[in-house]
């Protein structure tokens, strides 16, 4: 057996031969008037016949990138806790926690996100691991401007009215444990990018003008049958693309 390497037309080219034929080509084979009907297309006289292309004015592509943008604000508040799990599988604490930061912040709590992270750390004293979590907050500001400021309000909370404010909170729900916040860093996030590509189709009417005896010109294209049994060039290509489709 021959073994053939490396593979020169595979499925990726086939693909992307494909992608590069337009309708115009395969639906109008040798067909010049169902060709020019068709406002997407047009017709170009080629080897005593022509071949039908897809109009490049008739497709117009778009793309619009956003930019990176700091407008979400990050606050991570270091918890002091005597029941980790108490908190970590508790959704109404959660909850509780956020509205708590929402008032202490004055943002609107459905603005507000929250992401507990447990940290496990080795104490000094007792050499036994202690859990700690780490309460992550996001608040989505309507745009920059608005971030740069709230991230300054923040900044100036204290500590003090930070803790109360949470731990008032969690206590409505019914929360009975330690919870101490025992520290406070903030900064401002980016939105993820996006790109959008936008690619549409624009259909133009086709106006075809006729003066005086020019109507006997169009006589021309029955030149087309004078070939006989002789295919012409531009049958084999355009073919050769709906074969392949």
């Amino acid at each position: 057996s021959r073994m053939c390497t490396p593979m020169l037309y595979g499925p990726k080219e086939y693909l992307e031969t494909l992608g590069n034929i337009s309708h115009c080509a395969v639906d109008y084979v040798e067909n010049a008037a169902a060709c020019e009907s068709d406002t997407t297309c047009e017709w170009k006289a080629m080897f005593e016949s022509g071949v039908c292309f897809q109009d490049p004015k008739s497709v117009t592509t778009t793309t619009t990138m956003a930019g990176v943008t700091y407008s979400t604000i990050e606050v991570q508040l270091p918890l002091t806790v005597d029941d980790a799990a108490a908190i970590l599988n508790n959704a109404t604490v959660q909850d509780a926690m956020k509205t708590g930061f929402a008032e202490a912040m004055d943002v609107p709590v459905e603005d507000v996100m929250l992401e507990i992270q447990a940290v496990r750390r080795l104490t000094a004293h007792t050499r036994k691991l202690q859990t700690e979590l780490l309460a992550i907050f996001s608040v989505v500001m309507p745009s920059l401007e608005d971030a740069i400021v709230k991230q300054v309000e923040i900044e100036t909370i204290s500590l003090d009215a930070t803790n109360e404010a949470i731990a008032t909170a969690v206590a409505s729900v019914g929360f009975s444990g330690a919870l101490e916040v025992t520290g406070k860093m903030t900064m401002r996030i980016p939105e993820p990018t996006t790109t959008t590509t936008t690619t549409t189709t624009t259909e133009a009417s086709n106006t075809t003008t006729t003066e005086g005896g020019d109507d006997g010109d169009a006589g021309d294209d029955g030149d087309d049958g004078d070939d006989g049994d002789e295919e012409p060039p531009s049958s084999a290509i355009a073919g050769s693309a709906s074969a392949a489709v």
